[in-house]
């Protein structure tokens, strides 16, 4: 596999800033996990990798939001890890309601911006890093999918899926 890193060199000092100051947070974490030290290290690495792959797409956020979505590509490294193994994923479960609802109708005028942010925090993970960067940050599709590890086919249902979740937590919101 031929592997493009997609970084000029007036980024490299601002990747090791980031990856230096993060990786001992992000084995950390890959270790709760996995339980086991190189495989933590091994999902860092990839985490980097990856990072580094989609860095140009994400030139324009600040180095909190890079951190972040470093942090992000690691979780779903790790996801995925669990996955492969059969190990339980540390992820709500998602209902299976019949009810359709359109978010767009529920959000407009009848939650603050401040209860939308805090209601993306309580969604799943994947789902809450979906709603941040196809409508926050307003990341290409291809970043999107790369980032969440999953393919740009299942991109559409997760999306489907992140905005219903969102939009039931906002009605239940603005019914309180």
């Amino acid at each position: 596999m031929l592997l493009v890193l997609a970084f000029t060199a007036e980024d490299r000092p601002l990747i090791e800033r980031i990856y230096l100051s993060k990786s001992p947070a992000l084995r950390k974490l890959a270790y709760r996990y996995l339980k086991d030290e190189q495989a933590a290290a091994d999902v860092v690495q990839q985490s980097a990798l990856d990072f580094m792959e989609i860095f140009h797409t994400l030139t324009y956020v600040s180095e909190s939001k890079l951190c972040g979505y470093l942090y992000i590509i690691t979780k779903n490294n790790i996801f995925d890890i669990l996955g492969k193994n059969g190990r339980e994923l540390p992820t709500e479960t998602l209902e299976n309601r019949a009810e359709q609802m359109n978010a767009e109708e529920i959000v407009i005028g009848r939650v603050s911006a401040e209860v939308m942010y805090r209601k993306i925090s309580e969604l799943p993970p994947r789902y809450g890093a979906y709603i941040q960067m196809a409508y926050l940050d307003k990341l290409d599709p291809v970043v999107i999918a790369k980032v969440l590890k999953v393919k740009q086919d299942s991109l559409r249902m997760l999306g489907y899926r992140a905005r219903k979740m969102l939009a039931e937590l906002c009605q239940a919101e603005s019914e309180v």
